[in-house]
């Protein structure tokens, strides 16, 4: 029997057998061969056949996963995605299994992987969903708060707003916050990174408009205040989560951005 090799990488490993599972959905099992399953995968025949064996393994394994049951009907994406968001709200990110998120689905397992290649994958669509939900209306709601007569009142709103947004899904930061601990997988670090690659764009245009309405100084650099406002929003949204009777992070959204704001320079009198 063929045995896998002990230096194999978990990464190409899964990339071929996410193209075989691909594949199975497409054409009789039969017809899953180690050349499409290469090709499908970018890979060379002799790669697929060191990481995945025999054509006759990759069946056993693909007969196992059950993927001719794969439902192709329009939704499926949406209610894996709910099932993983109830699962790891109940398990964890670290103890939840793709079993599971296919089991709450009403799924089989092939399910899943037709739609994600990995747990990272199925919860990195997780945070985009829940990012989008918690943007939307976001902009308007953002662009009414910098046209107040006082840029630091209307700072204070942009944040109360964000914060505001968090608390409606009281689950989720503490998710991501697993999830964040995963991080030493380079899949699941591109992935974190591009979730704050977005957000700090989203601050950093906003940070943008204000200096050309002239309503902050110059000097106020988009880039470096998104990631300030970044680390603030993670940092109040940790420790709520860590001591919730003390932190009241929408209550002390405006003596932080009084801070924010003048800083902490000594005001002498007369100046």
């Amino acid at each position: 029997m063929h045995k896998e090799p002990s230096a194999a990488k978990p990464a190409v490993r899964e990339r071929l057998l996410d193209a075989a599972r691909r594949l199975a959905t497409k054409v009789p099992l039969d017809r899953v061969t180690l050349a499409e399953v290469a090709r499908m995968a970018g890979v060379s025949w002799p790669t697929a056949r060191r990481y995945l064996g025999r054509k006759e393994d990759i069946h056993a394994q693909l007969q196992q996963e059950d993927l001719a049951l794969v439902p192709q009907e329009p939704g499926t994406r949406e209610r894996l995605l709910d099932a993983a968001a109830n699962v790891f709200a109940r398990k964890g990110y670290a103890a939840a299994t793709l079993d599971e998120v296919a089991a709450g689905a009403g799924m089989t397992k092939g399910a899943v992987y037709w739609h994600f290649a990995t747990k990272a994958e199925v919860f990195q669509a997780l945070v985009r969903s829940r990012a989008a939900q918690q943007l939307e209306g976001m902009p308007e709601r953002v662009e009414a708060a910098l046209a107040m007569d006082d840029p630091k009142e209307g700072l204070s709103r942009i944040l109360t707003l964000q914060l505001a947004a968090l608390k409606s899904d009281p689950v989720f930061p503490r998710l991501f916050f697993e999830f964040l601990v995963e991080s030493r997988d380079p899949m699941v670090r591109e992935q974190v990174s591009e979730v704050y690659r977005q957000s700090h764009a989203f601050t950093a245009d906003l940070t943008q408009n204000l200096r050309k309405q002239g309503r902050v100084s110059e000097k106020a650099e988009p880039q470096a205040f998104a990631v300030l406002w970044s680390a603030l929003l993670d940092g109040l949204s940790l420790l709520s989560l860590v001591d919730p009777d003390r932190i009241d992070p929408e209550a002390l959204a405006p003596q932080l951005v009084e801070l924010i704001w003048n800083g902490m320079k000594r005001r002498y009198a007369g100046l």
